[in-house]
């Protein structure tokens, strides 16, 4: 009888590990850190879950998850303000200095105040649709890129360089041959056992309208790039990667319409093709963990 309750036990065990995995693989993707925990963290935890300084391995003892690692996963964008002792700072905003020297409780990061900020760049891209009308652009960049929540970051493309070959003209919508985007939201998702990082327009119903002399261009729908690096590991880059079909998914629904004089009409499928590194502005890195 003994022996059966001892089996019934490691039965349940299994199952229950086996739950927590199944829980931890169907996670939606995160923006956050992976922080070592110190008398001075910030939030305060005095333990973790995670026994690496990527947090993919989970605590245990005898087989069991437990909370005892020095790891902890912190989601959401960089903090630009850390706790500690014999520091500048007296708040957590980093905003009031102690009135005698380092005896205040909190310091700012290298990277304050803005250590949740990320840039890109990247070389030629370009944007062809099913007629196979294709802008083609020299370089790709971002502006004003930032990380807001655990799930989601912000800012605009910029392209410089920009035409139409096959036409002999220019695209712009700023100075000669720029293109940028309105404001994109970037949302990271999983797709096919991988992080990929889903654009869409922020405020607006078109990811950008620019003019290339002889016709103008608008652009809506959504584009997903592959992401590596960065990717449940603690890094300042990140490499995504974008074409009709990347590594057998298709990530995009572009709809390109194009006016000629008349009116915007004649919507078709497009996609767009570049890869594009990203930067976080805290030296300390960031991770997207799924």
């Amino acid at each position: 009888m003994k022996r059966m309750q001892v089996v019934g036990l490691c039965i349940v065990a299994a199952f229950a590990l086996s739950a927590m995995a199944a829980s931890s693989a169907s996670a939606a993707p995160e923006y956050g850190q992976c922080q070592l925990l110190t008398k001075g963290s910030t939030p305060k935890i005095k333990h973790g879950k995670w026994t690496d300084p990527n947090c993919q391995i989970h605590s245990t003892k005898k087989g069991v998850p437990n909370e005892k690692g020095i790891y902890e996963w912190v989601p959401g964008p960089s903090p630009a303000c850390f706790k500690g002792k014999k520091l500048e700072y007296t708040d957590s905003a980093c905003a009031s200095k102690s009135g005698k020297p380092r005896k205040g409780t909190f310091e700012r990061e290298a990277c304050f105040p803005n250590c949740a900020l990320i840039s890109a760049e990247g070389g030629a891209a370009h944007l062809e649709a099913e007629s196979k009308l294709k802008i083609e652009c020299a370089t790709n960049g971002s502006e004003g890129g930032e990380v807001l929540s655990p799930t989601s970051a912000d800012g605009k493309a910029v392209y410089t360089g920009c035409k139409i070959e096959a036409f002999g003209v220019k695209c712009k919508n700023g100075a000669p041959g720029e293109i940028k985007t309105n404001e994109l939201l970037a949302t990271p998702e999983e797709k096919g056992g991988k992080v990929w990082v889903n654009y869409t327009a922020k405020e607006t119903v078109y990811l950008t309208e620019f003019d290339c002399e002889v016709v103008k261009i608008r652009v809506k729908g959504h584009a997903a790039g592959l992401a590596s690096g960065g990717v449940n590991e603690m890094s300042t880059k990140q490499t995504q990667t974008f074409a009709k079909v990347v590594e057998g998914i298709e990530g995009q629904e572009l709809i390109t319409e194009s006016n000629v004089g008349s009116g915007f009409e004649k919507p078709e499928k497009s996609w767009q093709f570049q890869s594009t590194e990203f930067t976080s502005n805290d030296t300390h890195g960031s991770e997207i963990k799924f």
